[in-house]
């Protein structure tokens, strides 16, 4: 799976965009979404995750917050954070399941956050 920054170059940019066609690695990142919610670690880093990449040296935290801040970017540089209160990853978790079942199809794309000034998605494949 990979993370990829879109600044511009499109009419949804600027976003982000985690993207592979890999149900097991989606099941892994639902785990992590399931242990930030559960409010057992406050910060997990997704680039970290084995079979995850960031493209350009993406790097992409989620983190376990008291407020609805969406995706922040550390200024000059190519780390992300998602700061979420445990409903706001609940809807990020519903959004994410169907994209774990066997038959999860290609070409397939959910926006997971478009409150904040970077939007969060996720697709199977680059094109959405």
């Amino acid at each position: 799976m990979l993370i990829e920054f879109v600044a511009d170059g499109c009419s949804d940019a600027p976003l982000l965009l985690i993207y592979g066609y890999n149900v097991e690695q989606t099941r892994a990142l639902l785990h992590v979404i399931k242990t930030i919610r559960n409010d057992l670690k406050d910060r997990i880093a997704i680039h970290a995750i084995p079979g995850f990449s960031g493209v350009d040296g993406v790097e992409l935290y989620f983190h376990r917050s008291d407020v609805e801040r969406g995706v922040t970017r550390e200024r000059d540089t190519m780390q992300f954070h998602c700061f979420y209160t445990g409903k706001g990853w609940q809807q990020i978790e519903n959004l994410i399941v169907p994209f774990c079942a066997l038959n999860a199809k290609l070409g397939r794309f959910q926006w997971l956050d478009e409150t904040s000034d970077i939007s969060l998605l996720f697709a199977t494949e680059r094109h959405w």
